[in-house]
């Protein structure tokens, strides 16, 4: 018994093959260690964004997939007389984002700069067990996502 913090599978052959990190800590490329699951307990209790999954490993700064709360977007968006035609037009709006950014802002005031938010990405829809992107505990995939959503991640740090 070998306590390492990492979970695996076992092949046919009794192979070990670790798959990912149990308490998953991320390494930013300038050597600075992130918690995300600190990071997206914070910002998830911001009642506009439904779902968060941050990204840092081995990145220049962090960054954040986001699923807004589309009902309570729509109603900020609606006291702000912003228009839109669909949630796909939604989430890329400039006012929308300037929006949401605003708000981030605020929950992660008190968190030290390197592990702040500095771009995200607004996604079109949820992250689903379907997908294999959450477990049915509701716990992020983050491999799954990650290679899911590698084109928005990429272009966030472009």
């Amino acid at each position: 018994f070998l306590r390492t913090g990492d979970a695996g599978d076992l092949d046919a052959d009794n192979n070990l093959f670790i798959t990912e990190r149990i308490k998953e800590l991320m390494k930013t490329s300038n050597g600075k260690y992130i918690a995300p699951q600190l990071i997206e307990s914070k910002i998830g209790k911001y009642n506009l964004i439904e779902q968060i999954a941050v990204i840092a490993d081995g990145k220049k700064f962090v960054s954040a997939l986001i699923v807004p709360n589309y009902e309570m977007l729509a109603q900020a968006l609606k006291d702000l007389n912003i228009k839109y035609k669909s949630t796909a037009e939604m989430i890329k709006q400039s006012q929308v984002i300037d929006y949401i950014s605003k708000h981030l802002q605020k929950f992660q005031k008190d968190l030290p700069d390197y592990e702040q938010i500095k771009k995200f990405t607004l996604l079109p829809t949820a992250f689903t067990i379907e997908r294999n992107e959450i477990t049915p505990s509701l716990k992020l995939r983050r491999k799954v996502i990650y290679a899911n959503y590698s084109r928005e991640i990429e272009a966030m740090y472009r």
